[in-house]
């Protein structure tokens, strides 16, 4: 049965429940008369549900979960499972952080935003769209689950701190506006961005012009070369922490995995935390490399590169599967599909050095022909964000499809 449905809130509240009333056009025969010869002849359907109130649903979903009990995977299950709307009074409902003592929060001035409901989850946290009392704009409010862990809180706090000394040493990163700690969540308002992620915006082109992959590699280049001036490292640059704004620039998002590098560049020390991500360095995937920072963020550089420049994901992971490996090498072949773009071989190749002491630091790529041709790199600051048409087909096709198209011919 095809049906379309339009929600419409009833202003009368009946406590502990409240009136919600559909307005649904219907197309089977399978309803009523009534409805039918309504469907007929264009008239609505009226039908009258009982919703839970706001309060009683808050309620409900704070009493009826042990929070003592929840980590953060229990917490992005519950929100899958979940409305929007109860996610986020469960949110706004709890009460503020503080070492001396907990006190209400009224967060009555954010409401949804009542056109886009979506709910973004990731892997640390989920993402909805928020705006003020009595504003339209559109702001994006991400929320991260704690569970009252002090290492945890304080681990947040630094990081929100590292996030709000890059944004005001380059435009180039992501703008918090304001910043909650309550005694379950971190609680991030942000601009809203045009699209979800760079990594949306691909999916959405297929490819990248040529114009827009120099210009948002030299933009995050400018943010990373600033970031390091100060001693920050970000080490998690790829498609997905880069939001692209309404003016059409760059934006790096996402501090979780930021650190307070060594104020000496040089500086190696050994791993002591191994990761299982594959698009990480390969001294970071095995106890006792010894790692640099600075080094981790140049690695991460390319592979962002590598994600604008190969049109298919499932290929780009072949690429860096094997990479801690000791005979690997990161090189290009057909089956790349990458575009023909001057000058950007000698880049990847500085950056995707299996060797950390053998690859350059960030600031050594605004060397590079590739971004220094014309003093396109000195004049990132000034210069327009190439134009882009969305809404084109998604011609990018699997490894598998290449490689059967090449036996095929």
């Amino acid at each position: 049965m095809s049906m379309t449905r339009k929600g419409l809130r009833a202003s009368e509240d009946c406590n502990p429940m409240s009136l919600s009333i559909e307005e649904k056009s219907c197309s089977s025969p399978s309803l009523v008369s009534a409805e039918s010869a309504a469907d007929r002849f264009g008239c609505p359907v009226v039908r009258i549900r009982l919703w839970p109130t706001p309060q009683a649903r808050h309620n409900c979903l704070h009493e009826t979960l042990d929070w003592n009990k929840i980590d953060c995977p229990d917490f992005l299950r519950i929100a899958r499972e979940v409305s929007v709307e109860d996610l986020f009074e469960c949110i706004v409902t709890d009460k503020m952080y503080s070492k001396t003592g907990e006190r209400p929060w009224d967060l009555s001035e954010f409401v949804l935003q009542r056109k886009d409901r979506r709910l973004f989850i990731g892997g640390q946290g989920v993402v909805m769209f928020v705006r003020r009392q009595g504003h339209s704009t559109s702001l994006a409010m991400k929320v991260c689950y704690h569970r009252r862990e002090e290492k945890k809180v304080e681990r947040h706090v630094q990081r929100t701190i590292l996030h709000l000394k890059g944004q005001s040493a380059s435009q180039f990163v992501g703008t918090i506006l304001v910043n909650y700690l309550t005694r379950r969540f971190f609680i991030t308002i942000m601009p809203k961005a045009k699209f979800a992620s760079l990594k949306t915006l691909k999916q959405e082109l297929g490819t990248l012009p040529e114009s827009s992959i120099r210009y948002y590699f030299a933009c995050i280049t400018s943010a990373l070369v600033k970031l390091h001036s100060i001693q920050i490292c970000h080490r998690d640059i790829k498609c997905d922490n880069v939001l692209i704004m309404h003016n059409g620039t760059p934006a790096l998002i996402d501090f979780g995995l930021a650190v307070k590098a060594p104020a000496t560049m040089a500086e190696y020390k050994p791993n002591a935390r191994v990761t299982q991500m594959q698009y990480y360095p390969p001294e970071t995937r095995q106890m006792g490399n010894f790692v640099n920072d600075y080094k981790i963020d140049s690695w991460l550089l390319g592979f962002f590169m590598c994600e604008m420049l190969l049109s298919d994901r499932e290929h780009l992971w072949a690429k860096f599967r094997g990479s801690n490996q000791s005979n690997w090498i990161f090189a290009t072949c057909p089956a790349c599909r990458m575009p023909n773009i001057a000058n950007v071989h000698p880049v990847l190749n500085q950056l995707l050095i299996r060797d950390p002491k053998a690859r350059c630091y960030v600031a050594d790529i605004v060397q590079q022909d590739y971004l220094k041709e014309g003093d396109f790199f000195d004049s990132i600051e000034q210069a327009e964000p190439p134009p882009l048409q969305t809404g084109t087909i998604n011609t990018s096709t699997s490894l598998a499809q290449t490689e059967r198209n090449a036996s095929e011919a």
